[in-house]
């Protein structure tokens, strides 16, 4: 064997890893795949939540994964024989928003022809999942809130109370707190969502999960863009290891994939996928800067990679089946 396939990364290794337990794998719930203590510290957090009826707000940056979480929660809870629905609240237009979520009685407007059930009333006994939540009308903002005291919402154009029995979990990459202090995010409303909150480190926060990451991307996509491809490259994972990752998870596959298509085998290359220059990568792993006291978000530098040679890559640490872990650890402002 000779110097270049002796210092791949294999991503056949067969090294023995964690599995975590819980509603996932082979009835196909998300897999969590993790490589760092503080993962493990979050899915121990999020199977006490699971199996409790609170409600949850999960906060962190786009593309640390919300929703994936917001799923696991779902699958490992005693409601997941029941539907699960999740809504982007950013993506409604405010016209739409109220009968979207709550629904509306024929002839409550033009082109309403005949009755409509809502999210909430189709996911009853369930869980809906409510992203970027930060951006709902205050008008939605009350009509939420009064499901989350009593359960109880009416249709658009309906003068009869409906009740229905949901779990919410909410989700935002802002600051509630501070959209509270300017005005912009009711307060009650957001003491309501805030009941069980869980923080999501951005990926340059828990770098020890990027190789696992790393290596799960590698496998999904290999046989699609490049089979030539069977490992890393130490310096590629140096360099993965070393960015911040701006976009997070989400980002770290496209990377991947990106390479996949620019490496000529056998190992997995970096460099032409970052169109960087070594003076350029440091300026993505500057020092780290402090947080704002009392905000919930961790602080946006990086922290050190791991010092001396590149530690092998392991077989990455699951919980479910047929996704990626973008989870940290640390629950909301206080923790």
């Amino acid at each position: 064997m000779d110097n270049l396939a002796r210092d791949i990364l294999s991503v056949n290794e067969d090294i023995p890893g964690r599995h975590a337990t819980g509603a996932g794998g082979a009835d196909g719930a998300p897999e969590m795949i993790w490589g760092s203590p503080e993962m493990g510290a979050v899915l121990d957090l999020v199977g006490k939540v699971a199996r409790r009826p609170a409600t949850v707000l999960l906060m962190g940056e786009t593309g640390t994964g919300k929703s994936m979480l917001a799923h696991v929660i779902h699958r490992d809870s005693p409601r997941r024989a029941r539907p699960f629905l999740a809504q982007n609240c950013g993506a409604l237009p405010e016209a739409l928003c109220e009968s979207e979520l709550f629904g509306y009685r024929r002839g409550a407007f033009s082109g309403a022809v005949q009755d409509r059930q809502g999210l909430f009333e189709a996911v009853d006994g369930g869980t809906i999942f409510l992203d970027e939540v930060s951006e709902l009308s205050p008008a939605m903002q009350v009509k939420l809130l009064q499901v989350l005291q009593d359960g109880s919402f009416r249709r658009v154009g309906d003068i009869k109370n409906r009740r229905v029995d949901v779990r919410v979990i909410s989700a935002t990459n802002k600051d509630l707190a501070a959209e509270v202090e300017a005005g912009r995010f009711r307060t009650d409303l957001y003491y309501r969502l805030n009941v069980v909150p869980i923080l999501i480190p951005p990926l340059r926060a828990r770098r020890d999960d990027i190789p696992a990451l790393a290596r799960h991307f590698l496998e999904k996509h290999r046989e699609r863009l490049n089979p030539l491809i069977d490992g890393i490259a130490p310096e590629a994972m140096r360099a993965l290891r070393a960015y911040d990752y701006p976009g997070n998870v989400r980002e770290l596959e496209n990377l991947i994939e990106r390479s996949l298509v620019m490496s000529p085998g056998p190992a997995l290359e970096i460099g032409m996928a970052l169109g960087m220059e070594p003076r350029v990568m440091a300026h993505h792993t500057r020092e780290p800067t402090p947080a704002r006291v009392g905000s919930p978000f961790p602080p946006t530098g990086t922290t050190a990679p791991a010092p001396g040679a590149v530690v092998p890559l392991r077989r990455p640490r699951r919980c479910g089946a047929g996704a990626y872990a973008a989870l940290g650890t640390g629950v909301g402002p206080g923790n």
